[in-house]
C-alpha cells in the first residue's frame, strides 16, 4: 500500500465515482480501478461497492 492508493480510495469514497477521481488525478479510469482492486486484495475484502 502506498499514498497514491490511499488517496484514490479516499477520493472514491468522497466523490462516489472512480471516473471523477480519474479525471481529477489525470489518469485512466482503469488505473484507479486496478489500484482499488489491489488494495482490496491486500486487505482481503471488498471496500468499494460496484
Amino acid at each position: 500500500m502506498n499514498l497514491t492508493t490511499l488517496k484514490y480510495f479516499i477520493s472514491v469514497a468522497s466523490l462516489g465515482s472512480i471516473t471523477e477521481v480519474a479525471k481529477e488525478a489525470y489518469v485512466s479510469q482503469s488505473a484507479v480501478s486496478k489500484t482499488i482492486k489491489q488494495l482490496e486484495e491486500e486487505i482481503g475484502g471488498r471496500i468499494i461497492r460496484p
